[in-house]
Parts: C-alpha cells; sequence; structure tokens
C-alpha cells in the first residue's frame, strides 16, 4: 500500500521515463499519462522529472524554450491544468550547472514549479532558478530538498536520507493534497493561489525560492470560497487559537466602499465556519476581515492588518497578491448535481449569471473530445438555466463516465468537468 501526506489519499501511478536514454519520446509518454490520469478524475499530480537537453541523436531545447509555451512536457501539463487538474513539478537540479535555469515542464504558466531548501530554509546550491526565459518568477515555491529522509526504492523496510527538488515536489504535492482533505471544493486554481498566498515570501517572490516556503498550517488557516448554484460560501478554520468562542465569530465587510453591519458565522461543531455571502454584482471588489475572542476575553481581528479581498463571481481570496477581474459579465456556477445519475435526478443543470443579449453556446463533450449535446441561444440578464438529462442530440442515452462542459459566451470560453453515472 501507499501511504501519503494526505489521509486516505488515492494514488494513481505512472512510468515515463527511459533511462536508457534521453529522448523526446519520454515527453510524449508524460503527455500520454498525464492524459489518462485526468480521464481518470485525478485532482493533483506530482513529477520530479525535467527536460532540456536530449541525446545527440536528437535535437536540444535551449533557454529560449523555457517560455511556457513551447516543449512538449510544459504544454502538457497545461493542458491537465486547464482541465481542473493541480500539476506540481520539480524545479530542477542545475544551479550548479552551465544551465542554472528552470527546466520544463516547471516553466509552465500555471504548473508550480518547486524549488528546494535546506532544514534551515536557506536556497539549495543545487535548486534551478528564474525567471522564466519571457521574465516570470520561477521557481514559484519551496520546500524542504537538502537531506530529506524517506523511504527507499527497491528496499520494502529500508530509509534514508536524499537531496535534489525530486524531493521537494511531492513534498509540495502532499501539502496540496492535505489542503484539498481540509477544503474538498477547492479547484486547482485555487489550490495554487493559496499555496502561493500563505508562502513564507508571497509579499517579495523572487527567482531563488519563489514566493517561498510552503506552509500547511497557513494554508489551511487561509480562508476560501465554494460555489453552489451561484451562492458563494466563505470557509474559514482557526487551527492555532485554542477556545474561541464559536457564537463570537464574526466576519465584517465592505463592498464597494459600502460597510456592512459585521455578520456573525456558521460552525459546524468542529473548526469550520462558513458565511453564505450576499448577492452581489460580478466584478464587485468586497474587502472583508474576521473578528473572534477566546476564553480569556481577548479580542481578535484576522488579519491584524488589512482585509482580505474577493472580487465577486470569482474564487480566489487575495491578501497579498493582487487579483486579477475576469469575467466580469458574466459568471458560471458549478454543474448541479455532480455527479449526475439521471435514474436519480432526472437532469443536471448548468446555470450562469449573465447582463444579458450575448450568443451563448454550451457544448457538452465526452471524455475524447466528442460533442454529444449543444445548446445555442441568446442570455437574458440575470440567471440563464441549461437542463442536461444525459441524453445526446441524436437521441441516445449516453455511457457512464467524464463529460466536459465548455461555455463560449461573446469571446470568452469556461469550461469545467462533470461525472454521468448510471
Amino acid at each position: 500500500s501507499l501511504i501519503g501526506s494526505g489521509f486516505g489519499s488515492d494514488f494513481v501511478l505512472a512510468k515515463t521515463e527511459d533511462i536508457r536514454s534521453e529522448t523526446h519520446v519520454e515527453e510524449d509518454n508524460y503527455a500520454a499519462a498525464l492524459q489518462w490520469m485526468e480521464n481518470l478524475g485525478v485532482d493533483i499530480t506530482s513529477s520530479s522529472l525535467g527536460y532540456s537537453q536530449f541525446d545527440a541523436s536528437t535535437f536540444s531545447y535551449t533557454y529560449e524554450d523555457m517560455d511556457g509555451k513551447t516543449t512538449i512536457v510544459t504544454r502538457a501539463a497545461e493542458i491537465v491544468f486547464r482541465k481542473g487538474v493541480l500539476t506540481v513539478n520539480s524545479a530542477g537540479n542545475e544551479g550548479q550547472t552551465p544551465w542554472f535555469y528552470i527546466i520544463a515542464p516547471a516553466d509552465g504558466f500555471n504548473t508550480i514549479g518547486v524549488g528546494a531548501v535546506n532544514s534551515s530554509n536557506e536556497v539549495a546550491g543545487f535548486s534551478s532558478r528564474g525567471p522564466t526565459f519571457d521574465g516570470r518568477i520561477k521557481p514559484d515555491v519551496v520546500t524542504r530538498g537538502v537531506s530529506v529522509y524517506g523511504a527507499q526504492a527497491g528496499n520494502f523496510r529500508g530509509y534514508l536520507r536524499a537531496s535534489g527538488t525530486s524531493l521537494s515536489a511531492p513534498i509540495a504535492s502532499g501539502l496540496a493534497s492535505l489542503l484539498l482533505s481540509a477544503y474538498p471544493h477547492l479547484k486547482n486554481t485555487q489550490l495554487r493561489n493559496i499555496l502561493f498566498e500563505t508562502a513564507g515570501n508571497t509579499t517579495t517572490p523572487n527567482n531563488e525560492r519563489g514566493y517561498g516556503l510552503l506552509s500547511a498550517l497557513r494554508a489551511v488557516e487561509f480562508p476560501n470560497l465554494k460555489s453552489t448554484q451561484g451562492t458563494f460560501t466563505i470557509y474559514k478554520m482557526f487551527i492555532e487559537k485554542e477556545n474561541i468562542f464559536a457564537n463570537q465569530v464574526s466576519i465584517n465587510l465592505l463592498a464597494e466602499g459600502h460597510i456592512i453591519e459585521p455578520q456573525a458565522m456558521e460552525f459546524d461543531g468542529e473548526r469550520t465556519y462558513t458565511f453564505k455571502l450576499p448577492y452581489f454584482f460580478n466584478g464587485d471588489v468586497i474587502q472583508f476581515y474576521f473578528t473572534y475572542s477566546d476564553s480569556s476575553n481577548n479580542s481578535f481581528r484576522e488579519p491584524a492588518q488589512r482585509n482580505y479581498e474577493i472580487i465577486s463571481g470569482q474564487l480566489e481570496v487575495s491578501l497579498n497578491i493582487p487579483l486579477e477581474r475576469r469575467f466580469t459579465d458574466f459568471i458560471v456556477s458549478e454543474v448541479y448535481p455532480n455527479p449526475f445519475v439521471p435514474f436519480t435526478h432526472n437532469f443536471t443543470r448548468i446555470s450562469l449569471k449573465s447582463r444579458g443579449n450575448e450568443k451563448l453556446r454550451i457544448t457538452i463533450l465526452d471524455a475524447v473530445g466528442q460533442g454529444v449535446k449543444l445548446f445555442e441561444t441568446e442570455t437574458i440578464d440575470g440567471e440563464n438555466y441549461f437542463d442536461w438529462n444525459g441524453i445526446s442530440d441524436r437521441g441516445w442515452p449516453c455511457a457512464s463516465g467524464v463529460y466536459y462542459y465548455l461555455i463560449r459566451m461573446g469571446d470568452r470560453d469556461f469550461g469545467r468537468k462533470m461525472i454521468l453515472l448510471h
């Protein structure tokens, strides 16, 4: 059995390397493995590999190719990320070689490239540095990668110490799995955002350690959002603070300059507090902070200074990293129910809010990319609903499996995954 950082995790393994040579077929193997894993529904992929130079019989990459869009492995990892998978990869061990920089696929725009530090949080000399050729900061984050104690390959009872960013990447992905187990509703974009927001160098990222040393505690305590049928709920845990009066935990909101009265948060009886946000127009900037008291009558504000920030209609929360406004004139909710069982639910619903009068196309694709259902219409102002009963445009019941709903409104695209079960 396999045991990882996230309790009760399931694992899918793929071997893509051929250690007898260094050729581009290994990149093809990697791309195929990611596609296979994504079709199985994995949440996180962790890879400790990298490509730059190949055997003399084929061409090698140059630093100019480390631009997030050129190499086969980088493009594969980015495609899988866009389909909802968090992709984590070692930054590379080139820091003391003539190459020096990160190597693919760690150069991806969304793939988390992980560098290595020692037990004193000092960047390892071998850890590959940034920037990417197009000037982006890399690595993204760091974890321990020097003298890491772990299981010994080929020895079921053996342990040893090893070094390299190949050790750092699985620590980062394990931390991400802990965060996902605490908040199963998180999307890969949210996981990535929270890891960056709570790393140790988040206000001054650089090309040695990126946003800094990851922290599981800070990540789990960072607030996050869940979207359910157009309703956004803030989730928050307090781990370090003991003896908090649950009925005195409040959220204080400031929306587009207007102060909203403090609101009590709901408590689940364990550690999680939630608050359903009132309706705001898409694109509105909302700031918030928490106040609470403990059994010693001490009062607290979190964050102690400044405010958290969200943009209505988006799922990321900001404290240190500025948010970008996007989809400001429409927002797509999660398809519900998901998984969808036609015999039980009759239909699953895709819902979105729009300012109206926009051409809309919704395409439902099966796992191999074949279109099975098409909706074409023009949106109305406000809520728009589209129900699918699991029947294709040809009138056939669709088989159980993974499907994708792709939405095109105007010149913008949006897509997510859903599961059909019989």
